[in-house]
């Protein structure tokens, strides 16, 4: 579901979430899809990732992943935005939750956050996320902002 796409010294490398909520990685090169590997993403508690994006930061020597995550067996409209980072996309670091629904109870992104994509340029994280409110009708994209992944700032 949704992969994030990655084309690195020839070879697309490919991030994605399964139905079994885990994330796995592949490779494709010269148009052949290799075998998929299952990674370890923890979580403090027990999650479901869902939708999720990675880039590779050169500037950090490191893969970067953002994914929108929920508890099992809690609804899909409650999830929260979660990092993790490697670099050897192999041991992840535990994800960490950089983003939750906005407290303001009619907010437009009060009930789930849902996909993001992150950028990163001359020391800032950009992160574009989409949202919804209670209603369901209510939604949009938001932009965070910052240097520090763990505490980006709002862009109103």
């Amino acid at each position: 579901m949704s992969p994030a796409i990655i084309l690195e010294n020839g070879i697309y490398r490919m991030w994605y979430v399964d139905v079994d909520y885990k994330v796995y990685y592949a490779e494709i090169t010269d148009g052949v899809l290799g075998e998929a590997t299952c990674l370890d993403i923890a979580y403090d508690q027990p999650m479901n990732s869902w939708h999720l994006d990675v880039l590779y930061n050169k500037e950090k020597n490191l893969y970067e992943m953002v994914l929108c995550s929920f508890k099992p067996n809690n609804s899909r409209r409650t999830m929260s935005l979660y990092y993790s980072c490697s670099s050897d996309n192999s041991n992840w670091s535990k994800a960490v939750r950089i983003l939750r629904p906005s407290a303001e109870v009619n907010g437009w992104d009060s009930q789930g956050l849902y996909k993001a994509s992150l950028l990163y340029n001359d020391g800032c994280y950009y992160m574009f996320y989409s949202a919804h409110g209670p209603d369901r009708v209510n939604l949009g994209v938001g932009l965070m902002y910052g240097s520090d992944i763990y505490a980006l700032n709002s862009y109103l």
